[in-house]
Protein backbone atom coordinates (compact mmCIF):
# COMPACT_ATOMS: atom_id res chain seq x y z
CA UNK A 1 0.00 0.00 0.00
CA UNK A 2 1.36 3.45 -0.93
CA UNK A 3 1.02 6.06 1.83
CA UNK A 4 1.14 9.84 1.52
CA UNK A 5 1.94 12.25 4.35
CA UNK A 6 0.57 15.81 4.11
CA UNK A 7 2.17 18.22 6.59
CA UNK A 8 0.68 21.68 7.01
CA UNK A 9 2.82 24.55 5.66
CA UNK A 10 4.63 25.17 8.98
CA UNK A 11 5.61 21.55 9.52
CA UNK A 12 7.79 18.92 7.93
CA UNK A 13 7.84 15.14 8.03
CA UNK A 14 10.20 14.00 10.76
CA UNK A 15 9.80 10.22 10.92
CA UNK A 16 7.77 7.30 9.61
CA UNK A 17 6.83 4.36 11.91
CA UNK A 18 5.56 0.94 10.82
CA UNK A 19 6.39 1.28 7.09
CA UNK A 20 8.65 -0.75 4.82
CA UNK A 21 11.20 2.09 5.04
CA UNK A 22 10.96 4.02 8.33
CA UNK A 23 14.20 5.93 7.55
CA UNK A 24 12.65 7.57 4.47
CA UNK A 25 12.18 11.36 4.58
CA UNK A 26 9.93 11.27 1.50
CA UNK A 27 6.28 12.28 1.84
CA UNK A 28 5.35 8.95 0.25
CA UNK A 29 6.16 5.54 1.66
CA UNK A 30 4.91 1.96 1.38
CA UNK A 31 3.72 -0.72 3.72
CA UNK A 32 3.43 -4.39 2.83
CA UNK A 33 0.21 -5.74 4.33
CA UNK A 34 0.71 -9.12 5.97
CA UNK A 35 -1.94 -8.48 8.61
CA UNK A 36 -3.17 -5.56 10.71
CA UNK A 37 -0.56 -2.78 10.79
CA UNK A 38 -0.21 0.51 12.65
CA UNK A 39 1.53 3.23 10.69
CA UNK A 40 2.41 6.71 11.93
CA UNK A 41 3.94 9.80 10.40
CA UNK A 42 5.50 12.21 12.90
CA UNK A 43 5.63 15.89 11.97
CA UNK A 44 7.70 18.67 13.50
CA UNK A 45 7.56 22.45 13.18
CA UNK A 46 9.99 23.80 10.58
CA UNK A 47 12.57 25.80 12.54
CA UNK A 48 13.18 29.48 11.87
CA UNK A 49 16.73 30.79 11.69
CA UNK A 50 17.95 34.38 11.92
CA UNK A 51 20.05 35.96 9.17
CA UNK A 52 22.05 39.14 9.81
CA UNK A 53 24.00 40.79 6.99
CA UNK A 54 26.60 43.50 7.29
CA UNK A 55 29.11 45.50 5.24
CA UNK A 56 32.39 45.90 7.12
CA UNK A 57 34.50 48.96 6.38
CA UNK A 58 32.16 50.55 3.84
CA UNK A 59 33.02 51.08 0.15
CA UNK A 60 29.96 49.21 -1.07
CA UNK A 61 26.49 47.91 -0.30
CA UNK A 62 24.86 44.54 0.31
CA UNK A 63 21.33 43.64 -0.72
CA UNK A 64 19.39 42.52 1.20
CA UNK A 65 20.82 44.24 4.26
CA UNK A 66 19.50 42.76 7.52
CA UNK A 67 21.41 44.66 10.23
CA UNK A 68 18.99 43.60 12.95
CA UNK A 69 18.29 40.22 11.41
CA UNK A 70 15.45 38.57 9.57
CA UNK A 71 13.97 35.10 10.20
CA UNK A 72 13.73 32.41 7.52
CA UNK A 73 12.51 28.84 7.47
CA UNK A 74 15.08 26.07 7.53
CA UNK A 75 16.29 25.29 4.01
CA UNK A 76 15.50 28.73 2.58
CA UNK A 77 18.16 29.89 0.12
CA UNK A 78 18.79 33.64 0.09
CA UNK A 79 20.62 35.36 -2.77
CA UNK A 80 22.89 38.20 -1.67
CA UNK A 81 24.19 40.87 -4.05
CA UNK A 82 27.21 43.06 -3.31
CA UNK A 83 27.72 46.36 -5.10
CA UNK A 84 31.22 47.81 -4.65
CA UNK A 85 31.83 51.53 -4.97
CA UNK A 86 33.62 52.64 -8.12
CA UNK A 87 37.22 51.36 -8.23
CA UNK A 88 36.54 48.78 -5.47
CA UNK A 89 36.09 45.00 -5.62
CA UNK A 90 34.72 42.31 -3.33
CA UNK A 91 37.48 41.35 -0.90
CA UNK A 92 35.98 38.69 1.38
CA UNK A 93 32.65 37.16 2.33
CA UNK A 94 31.97 35.29 5.57
CA UNK A 95 28.94 33.16 6.45
CA UNK A 96 27.93 32.27 2.86
CA UNK A 97 27.73 28.80 1.31
CA UNK A 98 31.01 29.33 -0.60
CA UNK A 99 33.33 31.35 1.65
CA UNK A 100 36.11 31.28 -0.97
CA UNK A 101 34.00 33.21 -3.48
CA UNK A 102 34.87 36.72 -4.63
CA UNK A 103 31.73 36.98 -6.74
CA UNK A 104 29.35 39.92 -6.35
CA UNK A 105 26.40 37.52 -5.99
CA UNK A 106 26.35 34.68 -3.47
CA UNK A 107 23.90 32.51 -1.59
CA UNK A 108 23.34 31.46 1.99
CA UNK A 109 21.29 28.40 2.92
CA UNK A 110 19.49 28.76 6.22
CA UNK A 111 20.28 25.68 8.31
CA UNK A 112 21.28 27.63 11.45
CA UNK A 113 21.43 31.26 12.58
CA UNK A 114 23.85 33.05 10.24
CA UNK A 115 25.83 36.28 10.15
CA UNK A 116 27.02 37.20 6.65
CA UNK A 117 29.65 39.88 6.25
CA UNK A 118 31.33 41.37 3.22
CA UNK A 119 34.40 43.56 2.88
CA UNK A 120 35.46 45.56 -0.16
CA UNK A 121 38.93 46.75 -1.14
CA UNK A 122 40.65 48.81 -3.79
CA UNK A 123 42.80 46.61 -6.05
CA UNK A 124 46.47 47.53 -6.53
CA UNK A 125 48.55 47.86 -9.67
CA UNK A 126 52.30 47.21 -9.39
CA UNK A 127 54.99 47.47 -12.08
CA UNK A 128 58.06 45.45 -13.14
CA UNK A 129 60.56 46.95 -13.54
CA UNK A 130 59.74 49.89 -11.31
CA UNK A 131 58.33 49.04 -7.90
CA UNK A 132 59.81 45.53 -8.26
CA UNK A 133 62.80 44.12 -10.11
CA UNK A 134 61.24 40.71 -10.81
CA UNK A 135 57.79 39.39 -11.63
CA UNK A 136 58.07 36.94 -8.73
CA UNK A 137 58.65 39.79 -6.24
CA UNK A 138 55.65 41.66 -7.66
CA UNK A 139 53.41 38.59 -7.46
CA UNK A 140 54.54 37.94 -3.90
CA UNK A 141 53.45 41.48 -2.94
CA UNK A 142 49.95 41.43 -4.43
CA UNK A 143 46.75 40.15 -2.86
CA UNK A 144 45.21 36.76 -3.68
CA UNK A 145 42.82 38.24 -6.27
CA UNK A 146 42.05 41.37 -8.23
CA UNK A 147 45.45 43.04 -8.35
CA UNK A 148 47.40 43.78 -11.55
CA UNK A 149 51.08 43.32 -12.31
CA UNK A 150 52.24 45.48 -15.23
CA UNK A 151 55.35 43.97 -16.84
CA UNK A 152 57.67 46.04 -19.00
CA UNK A 153 59.64 44.67 -21.92
CA UNK A 154 62.42 42.29 -20.91
CA UNK A 155 63.45 38.69 -20.35
CA UNK A 156 62.11 37.00 -17.23
CA UNK A 157 62.66 33.55 -15.76
CA UNK A 158 60.16 31.02 -14.39
CA UNK A 159 57.13 32.52 -12.65
CA UNK A 160 55.22 30.94 -9.76
CA UNK A 161 51.84 32.59 -9.21
CA UNK A 162 51.44 30.92 -5.80
CA UNK A 163 47.76 30.22 -6.50
CA UNK A 164 46.91 33.92 -6.82
CA UNK A 165 44.40 35.25 -9.34
CA UNK A 166 46.29 38.26 -10.69
CA UNK A 167 46.24 40.00 -14.05
CA UNK A 168 49.68 40.23 -15.69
Amino acid sequence: VVLSASPDPNNKLYQWYGTDNDSSKSLTNTVTMTGNKTVQAEFRVIPLYKLKTEVIGGHGTLDPLYKRGEYFREGTVITLTATPEENYIVDTWTGIDDPNSWAKTNIVTMNSDKVVTIMFRKPRTVTVPGEFDTISEAIESVYKHGDKVIVGAGTYGTINFNGKAVTV
